[in-house]
């Protein structure tokens, strides 16, 4: 039987351990950051142009999808990925591969919850949070893989 650690030495030890995990899964963690902001972004500019501004959601809706698309874009190619452009047609083909990558999986994401909810009869609120973790890793694996990958990797 192993001997117990006292509680307090445990939680003293944890603290240490946050900068080894940080550094470990740096890029993850930088993922999750920027994909928070850019929700607190969304949230807040709906928000904002909505109950202040009195522009109509739908209007509203398109500027704020745009600003944060953008934004999501610009805090991925250099928090998250560090992706760095030779020139402009290089930044432009990025940009192009960004766009076609979202593109395809918010159709992903409609045709996924139309599949759960339609066909497979599941109950729609817990068809959305799978759908969207699904397009969430996604976008990762776009980003790291296709959009912002070293030179001769996409």
């Amino acid at each position: 039987m192993k001997p117990r650690v006292p509680a307090q030495k445990t939680v003293l030890m944890m603290p240490a351990k946050i900068p080894e995990f940080l550094a470990r899964h740096r890029e993850i963690v930088l993922y999750a950051i920027v994909g928070v902001a850019t929700t607190l972004l969304n949230i807040g500019m709906f928000y904002l142009l909505t109950q202040h501004s009195g522009m109509d959601y739908k209007w509203a809706n398109l500027l704020t999808l745009i600003t944060v698309k953008a934004a999501a874009f610009f805090g991925n190619k250099w928090i998250v990925f560090q992706s760095v452009n030779k020139d402009w047609i290089d930044f432009f083909l990025e940009l192009w591969r960004y766009i076609l990558s979202r593109a395809l999986t918010t159709v992903l994401e409609f045709a996924g919850l139309m599949l759960l909810v339609e066909i497979l009869h599941a109950d729609s609120m817990i068809s959305k949070i799978l759908v969207t973790i699904a397009v969430i890793v996604s976008n990762y694996f776009f980003g790291k893989f296709f959009v912002f990958c070293k030179k001769g990797q996409a």
